[in-house]
């Protein structure tokens, strides 16, 4: 508990020990998100990374508007996943250097986003149209989104 309440920031997947930082308002990265419709929107300071879901029937990576509409989290992932031919890809460890890196960059005062990293942050978070309900420094990671841009 004192740890994650003195950290410079947190780093954490999609488990409860995220909430001690949170109460804290320790800045948090999230990695390996799987659920985006249970995004972590109170959190104080945040970038955070999804897993990439993998459609075998397709042959191609899931786009975000997709895996919403899947509900992930709402049934037994597991069974539900290999009944719909899904292959979940977890993040690369250059993945959660580069977040990781841009929250202490963030933290810092180093950090500043280009139109284009705001552009495609808008492109992002029009899929949650009109629930995009957030705090101010709520993003989803630069290096990740634009690597990823396909899944828009």
């Amino acid at each position: 508990i004192f740890l994650s309440s003195k950290c410079k920031f947190f780093v954490s997947s999609d488990c409860g020990i995220s909430t001690l930082p949170e109460v804290f308002k320790v800045p948090i990265v999230y990695v390996n998100k799987t659920m985006l419709f249970a995004m972590h929107r109170w959190s104080y300071k945040s970038i955070f990374i999804f897993k990439k879901f993998y459609s075998l029937k397709e042959d191609r990576y899931l786009k975000f508007d997709e895996i919403m509409k899947l509900k992930i989290g709402h049934r037994d992932n597991n069974v539900y996943l290999k009944e719909m031919n899904i292959e979940v890809h977890n993040n690369t460890s250059e993945e959660i250097m580069c977040a990781s890196i841009e929250m202490d960059d963030f933290i810092d005062g180093r950090l500043n986003y280009s139109y284009y990293d705001n552009k495609i942050q808008r492109l992002f978070w029009n899929i949650f149209k009109p629930n995009d309900l957030r705090p101010n420094f709520f993003r989803i990671g630069k290096d990740y989104i634009r690597n990823n841009k396909s899944l828009l």
